[in-house]
C-alpha cells in the first residue's frame, strides 16, 4: 500500500481520498478498490493534464499579447526618439539666434544658422559648409544687396 501512498499526493485529490479511506480502515484494499483508485488516478491525472494545457494556452496567449504591447512600445519609443533629435537641433538652431560670422572666407567652415555677408547679400546658412554663397543650397539668401553696394 506505500506506493499507493506515495502515488496519491495533494495534486491528485480523488485519489488520494481513496487510500486514506483504505488507511482509515485498516485492512488491505480489495481488487475492486485498486481498480477503482487507478481509474481515479487516471482521471485526476488527466485533469491535470487537461489543467496544465489550458494554463500553457492562456500563459501562450499572454505572452503573445505582451510581445505585441512590446513590439508597439518599441515603434512608439523610436517614434519618440526621431521627433526628440528634430526638437533638439531646433532648439539648437533657435538657440543660436543671429550669429553673424562677417564676410564669406574661402576655407572657412559654416555651421547651420550662421549668417555671412558675400557681394553685398546678406546670406543663411542651412547646413554645414564650405562652398560659397550662391554655388549651392547650403546658403539661401536672406537680404539682397542693394543698388549701390560697393565692391
Amino acid at each position: 500500500m506505500n506506493h499507493l501512498n506515495r502515488a496519491a499526493d495533494t495534486e491528485f485529490p480523488r485519489s488520494n481520498y481513496i487510500v486514506r479511506e483504505w488507511e482509515a480502515a485498516g485492512r488491505e484494499p480489495t481488487k475492486e478498490q485498486k481498480a477503482e483508485y487507478w481509474l481515479q488516478y487516471a482521471r485526476d491525472l488527466a485533469s491535470n493534464v487537461k489543467s496544465s494545457a489550458s494554463l500553457i494556452s492562456v500563459a501562450i496567449a499572454r505572452g503573445a499579447w505582451a510581445w505585441a504591447k512590446a513590439e508597439k512600445a518599441q515603434t512608439q519609443i523610436a517614434h519618440l526618439e526621431r521627433r526628440l533629435i528634430a526638437l533638439e537641433r531646433r532648439l539648437e538652431s533657435e538657440r543660436k539666434g543671429f550669429f553673424y560670422r562677417g564676410t564669406w572666407q574661402e576655407g572657412e567652415k559654416y555651421d547651420e544658422g550662421d549668417f555671412v555677408t558675400d557681394h553685398g547679400g546678406l546670406w543663411h546658412c542651412n547646413a554645414p559648409t564650405q562652398d560659397r554663397p550662391g554655388t549651392s543650397d547650403a546658403f539661401q539668401l536672406a537680404v539682397k544687396a542693394g543698388r549701390d553696394r560697393r565692391r
